[in-house]
């Protein structure tokens, strides 16, 4: 299935004010090929694209941007998403580096 969002824009497009507004913030990180794969984890998504690394954090859970007629950016709530995603990052490489599955003798 393929959707597009019209995000603010679907009420007056579809001429109904019962549609609610969902607003996210996401960072962009530079296209990497041989990133194909999705991550959740905590209130943290992550999904690999052609056209770059699309990184969103869920502050509230599925609460997050529900609602919310504010349609400034939040840069760092954007940023915020990235530094978890990196410390997440850092914790994964600690447990191969000291696993005992990597450290044969």
């Amino acid at each position: 299935m393929l959707l597009h969002s019209t995000g603010y824009a679907a009420r007056a497009l579809f001429g109904d004010n019962s549609l609610t507004p969902v607003r996210g913030q996401i960072g962009w990180l530079i296209p990497q090929p041989d990133v194909n794969y999705g991550l959740v984890f905590d209130n943290l998504n992550v999904l690999g694209r052609r056209d770059g690394i699309v990184v969103q954090l869920s502050e509230k859970g599925e609460a997050s941007g529900w609602n919310e007629t504010d349609e400034s950016p939040d840069r760092r709530e954007a940023e915020e998403g990235v530094r978890q995603l990196r410390a997440l990052y850092d914790r994964m490489r600690q447990l191969t580096t000291h696993s005992p599955l990597t450290n044969s003798q």
